[in-house]
């Protein structure tokens, strides 16, 4: 398991970049379970998820030397694999015509009915879009800034902060009992 109370993010990015290339290996280490949890969140076959993996870190690696340090190694890793997705995403269509992957989750019927049906957190995590997962993933759980994340989406920061605090809103609608007031 690795140290992840070693160097920062940039140190070894530094130390990569001089030529210890097997510094990178630790960068993998610590930012791969992130990844994996960003591409499951975009609804990605897992079949895929590995081949995606790879190719970001790859090319993470490629293009090492348009890191800046003063931004999270993690946020512009995610800017790769979001890329590196959207390309597959694109190449799947154009061989096959087929885009299962974006529509594997479609709208409920009824938000308010669907919302006051659910039970549990887990239950409602799991009924939101991708996009909507990944917002509360990436703010509630990876702590990271609006602006940050608007790097990641492409979508300006104030849209992501409104649609943050609309989901915070169907949470807290669903974890109230249906019949009692709610803070809307």
């Amino acid at each position: 398991m690795p140290d992840i109370s070693g160097p920062s993010d940039a140190e070894l990015i530094t130390l990569t970049r001089t030529g210890r290339i097997e510094v990178f290996e630790t960068l993998m280490d610590r930012h791969l379970p992130s990844l994996i949890g960003f591409f499951h969140y975009l609804g990605v076959p897992s079949s895929l998820i590995d081949d995606l993996a790879q190719e970001t870190f790859f090319k993470a690696f490629r293009k090492l030397e348009l890191y800046d340090p003063a931004r999270p190694f993690a946020t512009w890793l995610i800017t790769i694999g979001r890329n590196v997705f959207l390309d597959e995403r694109r190449k799947t269509a154009r061989d096959s015509r087929l885009t299962r992957i974006t529509n594997e989750n479609p709208p409920p019927l009824s938000v308010e009915n669907s919302v006051i049906e659910r039970v549990t957190a887990r239950e409602l995590l799991d009924a939101l879009d991708e996009g909507a997962r990944f917002l509360l993933e990436m703010r509630l759980f990876q702590d990271l800034p609006f602006s940050d994340i608007a790097v990641m989406t492409g979508e300006p920061e104030t849209t992501l902060r409104v649609r943050y605090h609309r989901l915070l809103n169907r949470l807290r609608l669903t974890a109230s009992r249906p019949g009692e007031a709610h803070d809307d």
